[in-house]
């Protein structure tokens, strides 16, 4: 799903915030 890698990549940059 595209939605899916925007998810993950919102996830990976609030964790790395």
């Amino acid at each position: 799903f595209v939605w899916n890698l925007e998810i993950q990549v919102t996830k990976d940059n609030n964790r790395s915030s």
